[in-house]
């Protein structure tokens, strides 16, 4: 660091030293460090993302839908679907591919914004999804079922 001289009368310089910036440098390293142990010791940024029981689901997406009452007609019903069976559309793949092109993780994360009100795939997956499991079907049915649909598109 550079040394400021401050000018005394009749006296020699005195030399000075700045520590307010390595200070400053110390705290932020600090606040960084704690930060980042916080940040991978936390639950939720568990590395094992695997079911700790043969058969367990582990959700995907964690935001919120949005409410179905923004939309109308087809999409609301879509919506209202993903409001009320999120696990069921977290275990399906969304054949837009808008992991791809979205970021998203499964079939809910297109009712986590508005994507699905513009994606005829999306709205009709969780449709088909819907009625499916009304009908009394089991979860990998449904997912056969889903990926035989929509795979080919």
């Amino acid at each position: 660091m550079a040394k400021k001289t401050r000018l005394n009368k009749g006296k020699k310089p005195a030399v000075v030293k700045r520590r307010g910036p390595w200070i400053g440098t110390l705290v932020i390293a600090l606040a960084l460090t704690v930060g980042a142990w916080v940040y991978t010791k936390s639950p939720s940024r568990s590395s094992n993302d695997e079911p700790k029981t043969p058969g367990a689901y582990v959700r995907r997406e964690t935001k919120p839908t949005l409410v179905p009452a923004l939309f109308v007609g087809k999409i609301e019903t879509a919506y209202q679907v993903a409001h009320d069976m999120p696990e069921v559309l977290d275990q399906l793949y969304c054949y837009c591919e808008c992991d791809k092109h979205s970021g998203h993780r499964s079939l809910l994360s297109c009712y986590t914004d508005n994507h699905a009100a513009k994606c005829d795939v999306c709205v009709n997956e969780a449709l088909d999804a819907s009625r499916m499991m009304k009908q009394g079907h089991k979860m990998a049915e449904i997912k056969s079922a889903i990926d035989q649909k929509y795979s080919r598109m």
